[in-house]
């Protein structure tokens, strides 16, 4: 091995990342964008990005094949390696400024990091006047789950308050060895043989029958969306710990339960999330996030809320099998679903953890940092991997809700009437919302 140069397996999320990426031609990316208003230290904040990404070895990771099998390897960064890309744009007012960045972050989300000679990150500094800058931060999925996009949220907020870093860095390489190693080959039959049991429970029909095709379409996408915030939030958050159960597993009973009501279903699968990162790894940026299925069936005879508290503990603990077994399990499930219109992927739901939403006195005077500010424009050119997909964004102050689908496959009403279900079922008192 060359010298400076480290090496590890892939994760098993990362392993099932490479292996759809064979699939559709490229990974997919994630991202943060801000909008900074007041004086800002352009130096300073340069700065502090590099540290994030002198941090965390899982930026610096390219995926090497070798002989049908593929591994990471990690070569530390040039201390001359352009970290932003500093632009001045022209607009007329902050509407129209902010239409640009949206168009450039959607494009940033579509072009495919860690592909090839393209690097798993890149950061933008937009500026329109010298008090009023918007920041792109964009990732390479196979790197960076939707908990390392918070790590690293947390990280800078902190850097550009002059505080240090919440924790130590944790190699995303030394976890990953950690991780195949504590999994015997034993563990990996056992998993194989749990989901093929689980995969036969899987619904024999779509929510919605009377729809059309589910399968993805371009341009068949719609959004709905919702807030809840202050005393709503708080109630929603007692409850949750009342209950023991996390805020996401709270607000996904809850959706199965507006679902079901609407659609007459007896039997759901929503598609979800699981993070395996152990104890030691919590403060780790890379890729432990795997999609998985949580069965639900109305005459169980348990409530949907235990349902879904034993279905995400018992997914995350069969979580990892070995991934060309996986990618044939799930691929059965996938031939079968094609053959009937494409029901695999009816429902995802996805759970975004507390952003960083702060103000940062000291740097360059006070600045106002907003976190989530710029969107993609929906512009009905996209498409959606799941007849309805589910968002919720978490922040201090509020609890964003969106709810996409595709209209091809489910009446705009039913729609609504699954977000005002769940939005009712979460707030019973009323006065819960507002829209997005």
């Amino acid at each position: 091995m060359t010298a400076g140069i480290d090496r590890a397996p892939l994760t098993f999320e990362q392993h099932d990342v490479y292996l759809r990426a064979g699939q559709t031609g490229g990974y997919d990316n994630v991202g943060i964008s801000y909008e900074i208003s007041g004086r800002l230290e352009v130096a300073r904040l340069v700065s502090a990005l590099r540290e994030v990404v002198e941090r965390h070895d899982a930026l610096a990771v390219r995926v090497v094949s070798e002989g049908g099998s593929a591994h990471q390897e990690w070569e530390p960064p040039t201390a001359d390696a352009r970290i932003v890309e500093l632009r001045e744009v022209r607009a007329d007012d902050r509407e129209q400024f902010a239409r640009y960045v949206g168009l450039t972050y959607a494009a940033d989300l579509n072009d495919r990091l860690g592909t090839g000679a393209a690097g798993n990150f890149r950061f933008r500094l937009l500026r329109l006047r010298e008090d009023h800058h918007a920041l792109l931060l964009t990732f390479g999925h196979l790197v960076v789950d939707g908990t390392g996009l918070f790590l690293i949220e947390r990280e800078l907020a902190r850097i550009l308050a002059h505080r240090a870093p919440a924790s130590e860095s944790v190699s995303f390489l030394a976890a990953a060895r950690r991780q195949r190693a504590r999994v015997t080959p034993g563990m990996l039959d056992e998993n194989s043989s749990w989901w093929r049991s689980v995969l036969r429970r899987y619904p024999s029909s779509r929510c919605f029958p009377e729809s059309g095709s589910s399968m993805p379409v371009l341009g068949d996408s719609a959004t709905l969306s919702e807030a809840l915030r202050d005393d709503p939030l708080r109630r929603l958050r007692a409850a949750a710990a009342s209950r023991r159960m996390s805020m996401a597993q709270l607000v996904i009973a809850t959706f199965a339960e507006s679902l079901l009501a609407v659609s007459g279903s007896e039997r759901i699968c929503l598609w979800t999330f699981a993070d395996s990162r152990r104890k030691a790894d919590r403060g780790t940026v890379g890729m432990f996030a795997g999609l998985v299925p949580l069965m639900l069936d109305r005459a169980a005879g348990h409530s949907i809320a235990d349902q879904v508290r034993r279905e995400t503990l018992a997914a995350s603990a069969h979580a990892h099998m070995e991934p060309r077994r996986k990618f044939d399990v799930f691929e059965t499930l996938f031939d079968s679903a094609r053959a009937d219109g494409g029901r695999v992927f009816d429902i995802l739901v996805n759970y975004i953890p507390a952003r960083a939403v702060s103000s940062a006195p000291g740097v360059g005077g006070d600045l106002r940092v907003r976190s989530g500010h710029f969107h993609p424009p929906h512009d009905g050119a996209g498409w959606l991997p799941a007849a309805l997909s589910l968002e919720i964004v978490e922040s201090a102050p509020r609890l964003d809700i969106r709810l996409s689908y595709r209209p091809s496959s489910i009446a705009e009403s039913h729609a609504r009437d699954i977000l005002a279900g769940a939005i009712r079922r979460l707030c019973p008192s009323g006065t819960a919302v507002g829209r997005g």
